[in-house]
């Protein structure tokens, strides 16, 4: 068997900060807005009057000169699958294979994206893969806690929204008493306030100190069919300390009629007690929706449940009925 140190190529896989920031390089270096700088970059003189597509060797070579990349070339097969992935999605388009026989291949990134994709990289994530998902959205996903009637402990999810505000479902505030004073990966911070929607599922939390969120929260309806993530933080038997959860699924029916008058749409990911309230996202990247309840038949007749969610239409009428004024960001496509 071969000594690993005799290996020229890397065979560790990029991890998710790699990949991000790769991909981010790689549309640039391939956007032929960019053509004249790329070109300066390798060190060439750009061609008068036309941009030239480059390959996949020149971007290697690129991430060299630059040292965005230590040892480019040793990552090589890495870098040809995620260009590859790029191409596949449509994000790079492919413009022929290149001039040399190990040639990864030549790409323009032509794509217009639409100004919530430009503030960051959550729209990428049906490249980047869930583990993307779970690391980049989980940063802004906490575990609001409090005590129910009978004075035990319980827990929803709530979404950071920026400005001190988290968005949950309703029930998670009306079935409990919201603890003041949160405690959560070992930040601290206070209740301000709260409020729920009377007919809609959906609730806000002002906090201090502000908690963290993201430039590129982008808001859709559910499609059915479309694959959905759910990320909360379910109670985990025997655990220590609260985990985030990550379930994958498919919207089953985009929207259902219950019972008081709203609607919901249900999906197939698996959702337990404690995350009401945390996100639905597809694997687009955009969020459609919150976990909001199990609809099942009665004790007496036991069946497997559905699974609904609040659409993103329905939060928003219920955030603006809320707080006039207050937004949440919906993908406009602009």
């Amino acid at each position: 068997m071969t000594d690993s140190r005799e290996r020229f190529s890397k065979l560790r896989p990029l991890n998710v900060e790699e990949r991000v920031r790769l991909v981010f390089l790689a549309l640039n270096f391939f956007s032929p807005l960019n053509y004249e700088k790329s070109c300066l970059d390798l060190g060439r003189t750009p061609e008068k009057g036309k941009s030239v597509p480059f390959e996949g060797n020149d971007f290697i070579e690129y991430l060299t000169r630059t040292g965005h990349l230590k040892d480019a070339e040793r990552y090589r097969l890495r870098i040809q699958d995620l260009l590859a992935q790029l191409s596949s999605s449509n994000v790079l388009q492919f413009m022929g294979p290149g001039r040399k026989a190990m040639s990864i291949g030549s790409y323009y990134f032509m794509r217009e994206i639409t100004s919530l994709q430009k503030l960051g990289p959550l729209w990428l994530t049906h490249i980047l893969g869930a583990e993307f998902l779970y690391e980049y959205l989980g940063q802004v996903i906490h575990q609001v806690t409090g005590t129910n009637a009978a004075g035990d402990t319980v827990a929803g999810t709530a979404l950071s929204l920026g400005r001190g505000i988290l968005l949950t479902c309703a029930h998670v505030l009306s079935d409990m008493k919201v603890d003041p004073v949160q405690v959560f990966n070992g930040n601290e911070f206070r209740v301000q306030a709260t409020r729920q929607h009377q007919h809609i599922d959906v609730g806000l939390v002002w906090v201090e100190p502000q908690l963290e969120s993201l430039p590129d929260l982008a808001f859709t309806d559910p499609v059915v069919g479309e694959s959905v993530y759910t990320l909360g933080y379910p109670r985990v038997p025997l655990s220590i300390q609260p985990s985030l959860i990550m379930h994958r699924g498919e919207v089953t029916n985009p929207g259902v009629n219950v019972f008081g008058g709203h609607s919901v749409f249900l999906f197939s990911a698996i959702a337990r007690p404690g995350n009401s309230g945390g996100p639905i996202v597809s694997e687009r990247g955009s969020l459609v929706g919150l976990v909001s309840q199990e609809l099942s038949e009665s004790a007496a007749r036991p069946a497997q449940p559905f699974f609904a969610g609040v659409a993103s239409s329905s939060i928003q009428r219920a955030v603006r009925e809320l707080v006039p004024g207050l937004e949440i960001p919906m993908e406009r496509y602009e």
